[in-house]
C-alpha cells in the first residue's frame, strides 16, 4: 500500500512540475502542446459561468499573442507557429463572443459591456503585433459598443 501511495505522489509530483515549466513554453517548444491540451485544457474545463469563461480566454488569448510577440522579438516567429498563434486566438474570440451573447441574454448587460471592453482592451495593446488582429478588434469594438447601449438602458 504505501509503494502505491509513494508512486501516486511522485506522478502528482512530476505532473505539476511538468506543468509549471510547461508555462513558459513557446509554440514550436516541446511543452507548448503540453501547456495548450492539459494545463489550458483543464482550466477551461474546471469553468462553468459565462464571465469567468470570457476572462479566461480573454487571458488566453492575450498569451498566444503575447508568445508571438516574444518570437517576433526573438526573429523566431515560423510561420507554423504564428498559424497555430492564430488558429488558438480565434479559437478563444469565438468563444469570448459567445459569452457575451450569454450574458447579454441573460439580462447581465453590465457584465457583457465589461468583457467586450476588455477583450477590445487586449485587442488594441497588441495590435501592432505580429499576428493581425484588425477584424477581431473591429468585432470586439463592435461588441463593445453594442453591450455599452445596452447597459446603459438597464
Amino acid at each position: 500500500m504505501a509503494v502505491i501511495a509513494m508512486s501516486l505522489l511522485f506522478a502528482m509530483l512530476i505532473g505539476g512540475g511538468v506543468s509549471l515549466v510547461a508555462q513558459t513554453a513557446l509554440p514550436e517548444e516541446p511543452l507548448w502542446n503540453f501547456k495548450i491540451l492539459i494545463n489550458e485544457g483543464l482550466q477551461d474545463a474546471l469553468v462553468q459561468e459565462p464571465r469567468a469563461q470570457a476572462l479566461f480566454d480573454i487571458s488566453t488569448l492575450e498569451a498566444r499573442l503575447q508568445e508571438s510577440e516574444v518570437l517576433t522579438s526573438y526573429g523566431t516567429l515560423t510561420d507554423r507557429a504564428k498559424e497555430k498563434g492564430i488558429e488558438n486566438i480565434a479559437l478563444h474570440a469565438q468563444s469570448v463572443e459567445a459569452q457575451i451573447g450569454a450574458l447579454s441574454t441573460r439580462g447581465d448587460y453590465l457584465a457583457a459591456a465589461d468583457i467586450a471592453a476588455r477583450f477590445q482592451a487586449v485587442l488594441v495593446k497588441h495590435s501592432s503585433g505580429a499576428i493581425d488582429v484588425s477584424a477581431l478588434l473591429d468585432k470586439a469594438s463592435t461588441l463593445s459598443a453594442e453591450t455599452s447601449a445596452q447597459a446603459k438602458q438597464q
